[in-house]
């Protein structure tokens, strides 16, 4: 890779023009870009500095799957294109954490009172409640359920499944309402105690 004062953005665009596949004209333009990028998520997710990052990321993902360098005639034809999609992808990620923390809200009501670390008892039917919830599952819905709990965002679930984002909420959901189910059939409500 070139040092970075070498380096000129259109020389970069144009060598991602004639071959998107050229591995060092991409780290060439990460290198120029990635503060910018960062710097541009940072203002728009409102100083969610992790998420900056992995939304900073995620433009050079969507950069290589969707750019078609060759459209750009100048660097600031590029650079107001690369700052839309700097912000579309904060908006998404805005979007998602919303999502989330709604998702979460609402379950609140609908989800028993049980956490491992109350007392023994409790750990053992929480335990025993789990496995059989378990069993129950097909073992699609086991991968989905275990990259649900290791915390995976919907993007990441639908990348995995082949799946849109929005599909991977929809599995996601009725994933979460299946459980409900099967413990609301097992008696087990918010005023139950273990």
């Amino acid at each position: 890779m070139s040092s970075r004062t070498e380096i000129s953005l259109g020389g970069v665009l144009a060598r991602l023009a004639s071959d998107a596949k050229d591995k060092n004209a991409w780290n060439d333009l990460y290198s120029l870009l990635w503060l910018r990028a960062k710097s541009i998520a940072f203002r728009s997710l409102h100083g969610l500095s992790g998420s900056a990052e992995d939304a900073a990321q995620e433009v050079f993902v969507r950069l290589m799957r969707y750019c078609d360098f060759s459209k750009f005639s100048t660097e600031a034809q590029f650079l107001a294109y690369f700052h839309t999609v700097c912000e579309n992808v904060a908006n998404d990620l805005l979007h998602e954490l919303r999502w989330h923390r709604e998702d979460i809200e609402e379950q609140d009501g609908d989800l028993p009172v049980m956490f491992l670390g109350d007392s023994p008892e409790r750990q053992a039917a929480t335990r025993q409640l789990l496995n059989e919830i378990w069993t129950e599952l097909d073992e699609g819905e086991r991968v989905l359920a275990e990259m649900v709990a290791e915390g995976y965002t919907l993007q990441e679930i639908g990348l995995r499944f082949g799946w849109s984002d929005s599909n991977a909420g929809v599995r996601v959901h009725r994933l979460r309402v299946h459980a409900r189910k099967y413990m609301k059939q097992k008696g087990l409500d918010r005023t139950e105690s273990l």
